[in-house]
């Protein structure tokens, strides 16, 4: 049985690692259900491999090299994904909202939603997959204070070169 550990802050929980996999609990259990939860988790775990869980970017470990991303970013990319990626260059790390607001603005579309920039994201990273290689970007989820957040950015490795490639292209 891999080792199940909760991680805690303050006098909650707010999730638990499995191996090297993090279940994001829905909302934060008070220390007095630690049992309950570690009761659940092993009960789970007889019947799923818990370590098999992961992100979609697991199986696809090949970095980008400066040709391939350069090639890709010109014949791969949409105008609002090409405006996505310049928001993440510029910005560097962004919450949802932030993102959402700095889209709507830049594509002068006061209706785009967080549906849309799921579906431009995703293309992006689907084609990266298609070309054999890793998605540009991070999305991540965290606790800031009480509250639970998603966090996009380009990958540290990638910044320059997309950044490059923007002016290049220019506007």
């Amino acid at each position: 049985m891999t080792a199940i550990k909760p991680v805690i802050e303050g006098t909650d929980i707010t999730s638990v690692e499995v191996g090297n996999t993090t279940l994001k609990l829905k909302q934060t259990v008070s220390l007095d259900s630690l049992q309950e939860l570690i009761s659940a988790v092993e009960n789970f775990s007889k019947f799923f491999d818990l370590t098999s869980l992961g992100s979609a970017d697991e199986g696809i470990k090949t970095e980008w090299n400066e040709q391939d991303l350069t090639q890709f970013l010109s014949k791969e990319t949409r105008e609002d994904q090409i405006v996505a990626l310049k928001v993440l260059s510029d910005k560097g790390e962004v919450t949802r909202e932030e993102f959402l607001n700095e889209m709507k603005k830049l594509l002068k579309n006061p209706g785009f939603r967080g549906w849309d920039l799921g579906g431009l994201l995703a293309g992006l990273s689907i084609r990266s997959r298609t070309w054999g290689y890793e998605s540009p970007y991070i999305k991540e989820e965290r606790r800031e204070g009480n509250e639970w957040d998603t966090f996009y950015r380009i990958k540290e490795r990638y910044a320059p070169l997309i950044k490059k490639w923007l002016k290049e292209r220019g506007p």
